[in-house]
């Protein structure tokens, strides 16, 4: 079942991944984004989920209703979030998109202060109360007689999802501590016509889903998630997520390098699991420790490609950092143009990285596995070996 590289068989990271694919798949999940939420960030996320929206076939309606009600999601984190809870392991707000069973879940969490718990409560089950024609009136009487502080303009934000969604918005809190809790907020939007022999029992369980989802993304420390269509555009909307929330330039710059090979070997080399679809899914995260960024990434593979995939990736984590870098020139001043970028990325990675690639094969049918690799970015600078290659 779970096939992996001779040297990385006890990786427990990527026996998590393997997990949380498991439990993503089960919610064909879009996309998670784990971290401090700026503006530049909040921008960053909103251009992702548009590139992501284009790749799919709902209509121009269902589309801009998704993207309006994701811009009023994270308004709402940025404004309940408090940031002085430093010490807690869910310090991080929580933003996923996830789309199951024709329906997109948009879901947020952040920590809040106990003592606004009653008053957003009220807030929520009066919203909840009120039918759609209700609803709209609600919304002109707020508009024209609420002052919008910086938080009180909050009310208005979630009116409007409820009335724009058609559906009550669900909610939830887990405690922290006794001046803190978690406080999760779900928006289901329908893709078709709202079927009215369905229960609220849907959404308790997608809500306990992503509680389910993030106590993982908290135990591994993840603070990016992505699964959806690897293409430019993805690409470049991960790394300006990635550059804004990590705001150091030298692990940034490594961290680029190593992100724009992992996610270009996706886009070009990822094989699909379905006939349907002329994009290649995959999946990528980073999770942070005190010493060290982890980059994961994974795709579907034709099981005909693993023996040669398995074959080139042990010969890479085998050569010494002497042999890696005379490969690497090797190649380089190879001027056959059909050879000359045969096993470079694999060899750039390496050499950014200085770590040997953890990998693993999750075995999915008699066609295809999911392929899942990580290389580590040590957040502290370490000596490069100084190399002198003997010459004429």
């Amino acid at each position: 079942m779970f096939v992996s590289g001779n040297k990385n068989k006890k990786d427990s990271k990527l026996m998590d991944l393997v997990d949380l694919c498991d439990l993503t798949e089960k919610d064909d999940l879009e996309y998670i984004f784990r971290g401090d939420f700026s503006p530049e960030i909040v921008r960053s996320i909103l251009d992702l989920a548009k590139s992501t929206l284009e790749e799919a076939s709902d209509t121009f309606k269902i589309k801009s209703k998704i993207y309006y009600i994701m811009g009023e999601s994270l308004q709402n984190i940025a404004r309940h979030h408090t940031g002085s809870f430093q010490e807690s392991s869910d310090k991080y707000s929580l933003f996923a998109i996830h789309k199951k069973n024709l329906k997109y879940f948009i879901t947020t969490g952040n920590l809040i202060e106990i003592s606004d718990i009653g008053t957003l409560k009220k807030k929520i089950e009066k919203i909840n109360s009120l039918g759609h024609e209700d609803l709209r009136d609600y919304s002109r009487t707020t508009r024209t007689t609420q002052a919008l502080s910086e938080k009180g303009g909050a009310g208005l934000g979630l009116i409007e999802m409820a009335k724009r969604s058609g559906n009550k918005l669900v909610y939830d809190f887990r405690k922290i501590n006794d001046e803190f809790s978690y406080f999760y907020l779900n928006t289901e939007i329908p893709i078709l016509a709202k079927d009215k022999d369905k229960t609220t029992d849907e959404y308790k369980y997608s809500i306990e889903n992503i509680k389910e989802l993030h106590e993982i993304l908290v135990k591994d420390n993840v603070i990016l998630f992505f699964k959806g269509a690897f293409n430019q555009s993805s690409l470049l909307n991960l790394l300006s997520i990635v550059e804004n929330q990590l705001r150091e330039s030298t692990i940034t710059i490594k961290i680029y390098n190593i992100m724009v090979e992992l996610l270009q070997n996706i886009s070009k080399h990822a094989d699909n699991y379905s006939t349907e679809i002329d994009w290649k899914p995959g999946i990528f995260l980073i999770t942070e420790t005190e010493d060290k960024f982890v980059l994961i990434s994974g795709n579907y593979v034709k099981n005909a490609k693993i023996d040669k995939i398995t074959r080139k990736l042990d010969y890479v984590n085998e050569l010494s950092f002497t042999e890696l870098v005379m490969e690497y020139n090797r190649i380089l001043q190879n001027f056959d143009l059909k050879k000359n970028k045969n096993g470079l990325g694999l060899l750039d990675l390496k050499r950014i990285s200085k770590k040997n690639r953890s990998y693993s094969f999750n075995h999915i049918d008699e066609r295809l596995s999911f392929f899942i690799s990580s290389h580590e970015a040590r957040k502290a600078n370490e000596m490069s070996a100084l190399i002198v290659d003997a010459t004429s």
